[in-house]
């Protein structure tokens, strides 16, 4: 568990995940993931829970960037230089964001945002006039974030989770929303 007394918006930084840092770092993605059980069938939960936290998927192509606040990682997102390079059917010429994810103990202090700001401000200074995503309507605090910071959504990129699983979810499947935001 985190000590909140010592967590502080003002003393983070964001910067690249080291790769010592990655078991733990998909350990705490898989416990903010967790907070979501109960929300949706819990096979489709599992197999989300683990495609988000296998970090080796990213490797070539995404960028894994985390939250450090008073010292301990408390966030992480990972930035798509080209989202075409996700494989989630965004288009190529944009950039991407995948898996945010906030220690479920450090939620609400602004951490989320910090890391989706960071990802709009890297994709307008590489040059990019598009970002898009892919959320849930069970995620209502990342949806209401991204609604927040002016992302709309492109519903013609949107999935299903079944597919993007490579899983038969037993009736219990879940539209993959797609967001952009103009940069």
């Amino acid at each position: 568990m985190l000590d909140m007394t010592m967590l502080d918006k003002n003393t983070t930084i964001i910067r690249p995940a080291t790769g010592k840092e990655r078991p733990d770092l998909s350990v705490m993605i898989a416990r903010a993931f967790e907070t979501y059980r109960g929300a949706i069938p819990d096979r489709a939960l599992f197999e989300y829970i683990a495609l988000s936290a296998d970090l080796e998927q990213h490797k070539g192509h995404g960028d894994i960037m985390v939250l450090e606040s008073a010292g301990k990682v408390v966030g992480s997102v990972v930035y798509y230089p080209k989202a075409g390079d996700e494989g989630l059917g965004l288009p190529a010429g944009w950039a991407g964001i995948r898996t945010l994810a906030v220690h479920p103990s450090a939620r609400g202090r602004g951490f989320g945002r910090s890391l989706i700001e960071y990802c709009i401000d890297r994709a307008r200074r590489e040059g990019y006039g598009t970002i898009g995503l892919h959320t849930a309507d069970f995620m209502k605090h990342a949806v209401a974030l991204y609604r927040a910071l002016s992302f709309g959504r492109c519903p013609q990129y949107d999935l299903w989770a079944s597919d993007i699983l490579n899983t038969d979810l037993g009736g219990g499947d879940i539209l993959v929303t797609a967001f952009k935001r103009t940069l």
